[in-house]
């Protein structure tokens, strides 16, 4: 084996330690494609969380967040209401988040827009809201893994354009 192999073989770990290290920074680097207004809302939540995983997708022609992802993450409370002044939201998932409680903030009823709405293994309790019947444009619902707790609404099979529900938890 030649020095220049040797090193290109050191180098190569070191190279994914470095990427993967800084990943969360990289993958919300690209807030320069969104607003400003949206670029500040997205500095409010990602603030509020300690996360390895903070995504999010901006419409490459409106320059507004559509799609948000976090996961494997704590917080001190519920979900920042920063979340619900993203009106151009598609999709949001909330996915393994440590320390998230209280029950489904009213404000997610004002996403007009969204289509996919997760809150996967967390600590949400409550009941389902009445107010997600206001998500008219809902596609797909996905809420297993928390704290829920009641009958399953009426108002679910009214959404015109649900397609899957997993609301797998315990009922008390």
């Amino acid at each position: 084996m030649t020095d220049q192999s040797v090193s290109v073989t050191v180098l190569h770990p070191l190279l994914l330690l470095l990427i993967s290290s800084s990943l969360p920074l990289l993958v919300f680097s690209d807030a320069q494609i969104c607003t400003p207004h949206d670029q500040r809302l997205l500095q409010t939540i990602n603030k509020s969380f300690d996360t390895q995983w903070f995504d999010y997708r901006c419409d490459p022609t409106t320059k507004r967040v559509t799609q948000l992802s976090i996961s494997q993450a704590t917080i001190s409370g519920g979900i920042p209401p920063a979340i619900g002044k993203l009106s151009s939201l598609e999709s949001l998932n909330l996915f393994v988040v440590n320390n998230l409680t209280g029950p489904i903030p009213s404000f997610i009823g004002k996403l007009r827009n969204l289509k996919q709405f997760t809150i996967y293994s967390t600590n949400i309790s409550g009941p389902i809201p009445a107010f997600l019947s206001r998500l008219t444009k809902l596609e797909g619902l996905h809420l297993s893994n928390n704290q829920l707790s009641g009958p399953l609404p009426a108002f679910l099979s009214d959404l015109p354009k649900l397609i899957w529900i997993n609301l797998v938890w315990e009922i008390q």
